[in-house]
């Protein structure tokens, strides 16, 4: 047995001084797993020298081993070997894991081993498994919680509601942190970084300090979105120009190249996207009215815009060897498979799972996969406008059933996993880099039943009932609807037959969103033109409310007390309100005496009332503010927006 440490003792660590900034990171989060399971203030020397027995954390090249490592716990310390830096980071952390019990979303979730006294291993050896999928990322996308939880990132420069603060970067750091300790190697790090803001610039520099690959979202190809291209144009005077590359290619050009020059500092760190899209996501044809009609032309179009900055890159980086992709997303996929669309031969392709269902839709099977190119895919467990956003709400069988289909299609030498802002949706992230390891051949139940044992020991099997209760509970309105709102949003559905998971979920942000047009009266998809829909909501309802007397009355552990109660316990009160809100909402706008209306109004601001209460054991201790940016769903808002509509509907209904 090797002694790690005790009252009186605590083996050093043994680290090179001249080892790469993103090992020396890792090495200090081992330090600090250590004290706090030791609980000890001091020890565990980072020292550079080696000598008797320590943590020793080296890297021994090798090329032909990618993100590798080999830990070995024997009588004169253990050995951490990577085969590259991130390997060796890869390798520090799954010590920290498997023989120390921390687990990856430590930080995130706030569950830590207990306490001990004294700890000594067994002699143990194991390594790194197969690299089934060589980028394995995250995308922290519409992150309104972790733009505003520590506010000190500085400002940014966005005609856009929702983001007006930059992430802190120490937030980041953490993410950073918790996706090294599951293997993730690809971090998208907000919705609309532009490079020009030092703010912002910061955050690509502390995504690269991790020796992690950076990337941009796709609607800022070569980091520039829209709004960066307009300020640009603002600041230096260039008034009465348009965001255009047909119509003013040039001062595009310009603006694409400055930005190029600016990301092209971070070397072989940058993974680039390439291709043309418009304002807020949507395709460059809306936001741009001199793009030509004609599927043909437009293709030709992008193909002209990727190949350009294509060359700029290699023109800025003095080589041609760097890595680029192309999301194919709405407007892209069907340019794509009809080949109109061009990619550079180098250059990933990433299908995209349609958002409002998180399954791939027709392009994705249809389109034909060169075996000399690569592919790679998007996928969402967040997704706004219409999907999870605050909740965990993207089935994880119908997860691993995408990835299984993605692993078939030879599409998954990338993958970007939108998470939003992560904390509410960490259980799905983990199980995430978990499937990657084998995503063809992986049993999600299995898995989901192996991650709730880390979480919940004994107290697992119970803890899985209602899991899978919840993701039952999530109310479907089926393909006719998912057909539709893909008609109306440019997504090519795919009908694969009778699946055991919801076509149309109703999750948290497809509630908010029928709130929203309810008291907005207008327009919303499908649903808002059949009663049905309430009928829906109506039915749902009381298997929201059973579940939510089951987990009241469900004992675990209390040492896991509060982890149920601020996740599974709370999302399922979360979702229950949500559901009741919605309907109250509903019967509101349609009420036709004062006293239907004001018991409609009762129940809705109640609902959203008791949220706003109980989400409250989310901000205990470091997570105070943490629901300060919760600009999105927005809760506070719809209480606020009833209260205004109601002296209008007591007018209509006289």
């Amino acid at each position: 047995m090797l002694k790690i440490f005790d009252q009186s003792f605590s083996l050093d660590i043994f680290l090179n001084s001249d080892a790469p900034e993103s090992v020396k990171l890792a090495v200090r989060d081992l330090q600090a797993d250590l004290r706090r399971l030791s609980g000890k203030t001091d020890g565990f020397e980072i020292a550079d020298r080696d000598g008797g027995a320590a943590i020793r954390v080296r890297t021994e090249t090798d090329a032909s081993r990618i993100e590798a490592y080999t830990v070995t716990v024997g009588e004169s310390g253990v050995d951490i070997v990577g085969s590259d830096a991130l390997g060796t980071v890869y390798g520090v952390y799954a010590f920290s894991y498997k023989c120390l019990g921390v687990l990856p979303v430590a930080k995130i979730a706030d569950v830590f081993p207990t306490q001990r006294e004294e700890l000594a291993l067994a002699s143990v050896k194991f390594a790194s498994p197969e690299r089934k999928v060589r980028f394995r990322g995250w995308f922290l996308n519409d992150e309104d919680l972790l733009t505003e939880w520590k506010i000190s990132g500085g400002k940014r420069r966005i005609d856009y509601p929702f983001y007006g603060d930059v992430m802190d970067p120490s937030v980041l750091d953490m993410i950073l942190e918790t996706a090294l300790r599951m293997e993730i190697n690809l971090v998208i790090p907000s919705s609309f970084v532009d490079i020009l803001n030092p703010p912002e610039e910061e955050l690509v520099r502390t995504v690269v300090r991790r020796g992690m690959y950076v990337s941009q979202h796709h609607v800022e190809p070569v980091g520039v979105s829209y709004f960066g291209a307009d300020n640009y144009m603002k600041d230096r005077g260039y008034e009465n120009e348009t965001v255009s590359f047909i119509g003013n290619r040039a001062r595009m050009e310009e603006i694409w190249r400055v930005y190029v020059e600016k990301w092209a500092r971070y070397g072989k760190n940058v993974i680039w996207q390439l291709g043309l899209r418009g304002k807020a996501d949507r395709s460059v044809w809306r936001t741009d009215p001199t793009v030509p009609n004609g599927d043909a032309t437009r293709g030709a179009i992008i193909t002209d815009a990727i190949a350009t900055q294509h060359k700029m890159i290699s023109e800025a980086l003095g080589t041609s060897d760097f890595i680029s992709t192309a999301t194919l997303w709405n407007e892209g996929s069907e340019l794509y498979r009809n080949g109109y669309l061009r990619l550079p031969e180098e250059t990933i392709a990433i299908f995209s799972d349609i958002g409002f269902n998180q399954m791939f839709g027709g392009d994705f099977y249809a389109t034909d996969r060169n075996p000399d190119f690569r592919y790679g895919v998007y996928y969402h467990v967040g997704y706004w406008v219409q999907g999870p956003h605050l909740a965990e709400g993207t089935d994880l069988r119908k997860m691993g059933f995408s990835y299984r289909e993605a692993a078939r299609m030879n599409s998954l030498y990338y993958s970007i996993l939108n998470v939003s802002n992560l904390r509410p949706l960490h259980f799905s992230a983990w199980l995430y880099s978990k499937l990657l390891s084998d995503p063809e051949n992986a049993d999600i139940e299995k898995l989901v039943c192996g991650q709730l044992s880390e979480f919940y020991g004994e107290d697992a099997e119970k803890i899985s009932t209602l899991l899978w209760e919840y993701y039952g509970a999530i109310a479907d309105r089926g393909k006719d609807e998912i057909r539709y709102v893909c008609k109306k949003n440019e997504f090519d559905y795919n009908d694969l037959g009778s699946m055991p998971f919801p076509e149309r979920p109703l999750t948290d942000g497809t509630l908010r969103y029928a709130i929203a047009k309810s008291l907005h009266k207008k327009d919303f998809d499908y649903t808002e033109s059949t009663e049905d829909f309430r009928r829906t909501l109506a039915e749902n309802l009381p298997r929201w409310e059973t579940l939510l007397k089951r987990a009241e009355n469900t004992a675990v552990s209390a040492e896991r007390q509060l982890y149920f109660d601020q996740f599974l316990k709370f999302e399922i009160f979360y979702m229950t309100n949500m559901t009741k809100a919605t309907l109250a909402c509903r019967d509101f706008m349609d009420a036709e005496s004062r006293e239907a209306l004001d018991a409609a109004r009762d129940t809705a601001l109640s609902a959203l009332s008791s949220i706003i209460e109980a989400r409250k054991i989310l901000e205990l201790g470091r997570w105070e503010g943490w629901h300060r940016g919760e600009k999105k769903i927005d809760v506070q808002r719809w209480i606020a927006e009833i209260e205004k509509v109601y002296p209008k509907r007591l007018e209509e209904i006289g």
